[in-house]
């Protein structure tokens, strides 16, 4: 995925100021597309305090600092979301939001980023792998019990992970136990 290919995708993303670039990007879709309504009104009016906890926790489950562990201890991303209720419907939402976001945030190729994934391959690859990570953490969150068994088809049924608040849904290296993308 890239030209090291130990590179977390916290790396690939941009590391923290891209990080950052990629939630901001994300809560902007969310105020800008009238289906994301319902779970916008989830949110408290200003997003500051969403748009900070969301970078602690994507930083380190995307392998970079674990700052969500270190400020406000385990995610406990499950139990947290439970006052809220969120079926499949929500779920798709959240994901169409963070697709639009990370299109975004790769299409502005930050001079900043030079571990930005910069061939269209890999591009790709970091794309699909990523939200497909994100659909597993947003599939967890589901706590409506009609649709709360709902698969997805696009996700391998032979990846087992689920995307908790300690775990990255995104493969794990072996010897550091930190996340990444497959190596081509």
């Amino acid at each position: 995925m890239s030209t090291a290919n130990d590179a977390t995708v916290y790396e690939l993303v941009g590391g923290d100021q891209g990080v950052r670039q990629l939630v901001r990007f994300f809560y902007q879709e969310m105020d800008r597309q009238p289906s994301a309504k319902v779970i916008r009104e989830m949110h408290p009016q200003s997003l500051d305090e969403s748009e900070e906890k969301l970078y602690w926790f994507l930083s380190g489950w995307m392998g970079g600092p674990q700052l969500y562990w270190e400020k406000r201890g385990h995610p406990m991303l499950r139990a947290r979301h439970l006052p809220f209720p969120i079926g499949r419907n929500e779920a798709d939402l959240w994901i169409e939001c963070f697709r639009l976001a990370l299109k975004r945030h790769l299409d502005s190729q930050p001079a900043w980023a030079s571990t930005l994934a910069d061939t269209k391959a890999a591009r790709a690859k970091l794309e699909s792998e990523l939200l497909q990570a994100l659909q597993r953490v947003a599939l967890h969150m589901m706590n409506q019990p009609a649709v709360a068994n709902t698969t997805t088809p696009n996700i391998s049924t032979s990846d087992k992970t689920v995307a908790s608040g300690n775990d990255s849904a995104l493969h794990k290296d072996a010897k550091t136990n930190s996340p990444k993308t497959t190596k081509e």
